[in-house]
């Protein structure tokens, strides 16, 4: 039998919708705020370059999440890897730390130090409001959050996901400028193909292990564009999502509805920096992780579902959840020709970003590069989570 919510009242309505609008104006901000740090990606990145010209590699260290962003990524760099403290690497290597606090900062600051002391480039990227006691470390630092951002002056709990928004921003801005970086001193980087691309594993194979690419040439790139393109696609994408607020706004209300009545209010997700910041210390534990592998089992009657999936419809997460009835807002890239998820419980917002997951083209090039869907899929799982929050008295059922 199909129960209906309890419609919030009007007022809170309206408030959830406001709040949600005003979760991606700040999101907007945080991204042409990155933008500003542009002329300062671009010196990094020519420093980066000259050093991994000398035989040095490409690190990324520090926050968990910006690490899972930028290493394997689908438009990310083939030559990128993850380093943990307290490991090294070979002369001339650059090392690009992230944080998200300052407390992640200071106990590896000894580590960075002693890198910095033998030779290696170390960069940074974290945000403003959380700044390294001591910056003696890194030779650039890319940062957002700062003055009188949405980042300190936004509504109840508006933090969520920006610091690591504001993070992999700069992360994708500095990666666009050091592949043109490349590119300005007639190398052409290797950049990964997305494995939901038919004939991925083919196409990537004779370029694994190698930092620059034997087989094609990208001509000349010149500074700043590539930052700019990326950055005025996230902008045009979240001007998108502001859309489909009112859907955001039904998620929520079906979500917190199975919490009122005793059931399960799930997210399900397909990504790489979300997982880490879902049950971190921004996020207010509204939701439960469903897990792979999702049997028939896995949901009951009445829970409810946020799918942050990645390209498509996962088959098994729709035969649970039609199984059980429940209802799902499902989050991802429509593939071509697709059916789109219709049916009183069924919600769809499009992800805006398309198979590939490359934001940019690459002239010369086989694949685009820097994936938006990182940040996309953790602006809606905060813009979702804000809705939540704001449905008070919460919805119920009858």
């Amino acid at each position: 039998m199909l129960i209906t919510p309890t419609p919030p009242p009007p007022a809170v309505r309206r408030r959830a919708r406001s709040d949600t609008l005003r979760y991606f104006r700040q999101v907007e901000a945080i991204i042409r705020e990155c933008r500003t740090e542009t002329p300062l990606a671009v010196t990094m990145a020519d420093r980066a370059a000259d050093a991994i010209n000398q035989g040095g590699k490409l690190y990324f260290a520090g926050d968990p999440g910006l690490v899972s962003e930028a290493v394997g990524r689908a438009g990310g760099l083939m030559m990128a890897q993850g380093l943990n403290r307290p490991n090294s690497g070979p002369a001339h290597s650059v090392v690009v730390y992230g944080w998200k606090s300052a407390e992640e900062f200071a106990a590896d600051r000894s580590w960075l130090q002693s890198l910095g002391a033998h030779g290696f480039t170390v960069l940074g990227i974290g945000p403003a409001s959380a700044p390294p006691a001591d910056r003696v470390p890194f030779q650039g630092v890319l940062t957002s959050g700062r003055g009188s951002s949405p980042m300190a002056s936004g509504i109840q709990d508006s933090r969520c996901g920006l610091p690591a928004l504001g993070n992999a921003v700069n992360l994708w801005d500095f990666t666009g400028e050091l592949i043109a970086a490349f590119t300005r001193r007639h190398k052409t980087p290797t950049v990964w193909q997305s494995i939901w691309v038919a004939g991925s594993k083919e196409r990537n194979a004779p370029r694994i292990g190698k930092p620059f690419d034997p087989l094609l040439k990208i001509p000349a790139i010149p500074a700043g564009r590539l930052s700019h393109e990326y950055t005025g696609f996230l902008l045009n994408a979240v001007h998108g999502l502001e859309k489909s607020v009112p859907t955001f706004e039904g998620a929520a209300e079906d979500l917190q509805a199975a919490r009122a009545s005793g059931h399960h209010a799930r997210v399900f997700i397909i990504a790489h920096m979300v997982e880490s910041e879902i049950g971190g210390p921004q996020d207010p534990h509204y939701l439960e992780p469903l897990n792979e592998p999702v049997t028939d089992a896995s949901l009951q009657p009445d829970d409810a579902v946020l799918a942050l999936a990645y390209v498509g419809i996962p088959s098994d997460v729709q035969q649970a959840a039609d199984a059980a009835k429940d209802d799902v807002t499902w989050f991802a890239a429509p593939t071509p020709g697709m059916a789109i998820p219709s049916g009183p419980r069924n919600r769809w917002i499009d992800a805006r970003w398309k198979p590939g997951d490359a934001a940019v083209k690459l002239p010369g090039y086989d694949v685009g590069a820097l994936p938006p869907s990182g940040i996309l899929q953790l602006a809606a799982y905060c813009a979702a989570i804000t809705s939540m929050r704001d449905l008070q008295p919460p919805v119920t059922k009858p």
